[in-house]
């Protein structure tokens, strides 16, 4: 998850109140005028008692963000990787489908987790998709993942997005799935966790699941006789 605060922007001479949005890839001033911040363009971070004053080729940002300054700080010079925001890690299964990212490919075998075929169970399937029509295929990839696992949509952002974030939504519901967070890919793209809403993850519906008649009179009958049988000991 990303920051926001609404406070007093300082930039090339000029000073306004605008909200501030901060992740793990870019800040960006929003509202006119707009700006966006790339954080690898950011040479250095000065941390003053309410003021935050960022270094870059184009002049010195500073931000008046009060009580919240270190936390901004904190998370512009130690920002989490991408794997971490995507929440994979060592030894778990992956599956790439439709997405042709060299780079996150590499991230993945380098951090430990394992790359599965287009066949069987796993725990995070990473799905790009370039148009709404592809998204009927969320119920049979549902199938594919692990009851606490996590299908990511992974689409372009912005404007250009060809694929909008409430035709995810919708074609997750259809598929017995809920959107649960988004998270920055890449420059270029964003990705949206599905999962099986906890409820009907087979485990617990099996647990939740109601018992015949026939069955709770047999659970009554023998509850009564233990009972006896430890009144007796």
């Amino acid at each position: 998850m990303g920051l926001e605060a609404r406070c007093e922007v300082r930039w090339q001479g000029n000073h306004w109140d605008a909200a501030v949005h901060l992740d793990s890839a870019a800040l960006e001033v929003r509202g006119r005028p707009r700006l966006v911040l790339p954080l690898k363009q950011i040479r250095s971070v000065r941390l003053g008692d309410v003021e935050l004053e960022l270094d870059t080729d184009d002049g010195r940002l500073t931000l008046v963000l009060g009580p919240a300054v270190a936390a901004w700080a904190r998370k512009i010079q130690a920002p989490p990787s991408r794997l971490a925001k995507l929440g994979v890690s060592a030894e778990q299964r992956v599956s790439l489908i439709g997405l042709e990212d060299a780079a996150f490919r590499a991230d993945l075998e380098a951090a430990g987790a394992r790359l599965v075929a287009a066949r069987g169970k796993v725990d995070s399937i990473f799905f790009a998709v370039e148009t709404a029509a592809e998204l009927e295929r969320l119920a049979e990839l549902r199938g594919r993942i692990e009851p606490a696992g996590a299908i990511w949509v992974v689409r372009v952002k912005g404007k250009a997005a060809s694929v909008k974030e409430n035709e995810v939504r919708q074609a997750a519901r259809a598929a017995g799935l809920v959107d649960v967070k988004v998270a920055a890919f890449s420059e270029t793209h964003t990705a949206d966790k599905l999962v099986i809403p906890v409820a009907a993850r087979p485990a617990l519906a099996e647990k939740r699941a109601p018992r015949s008649p026939l069955a709770k009179k047999k659970s009554s009958s023998v509850t009564k006789k233990r009972g006896v049988g430890r009144v007796r000991a």
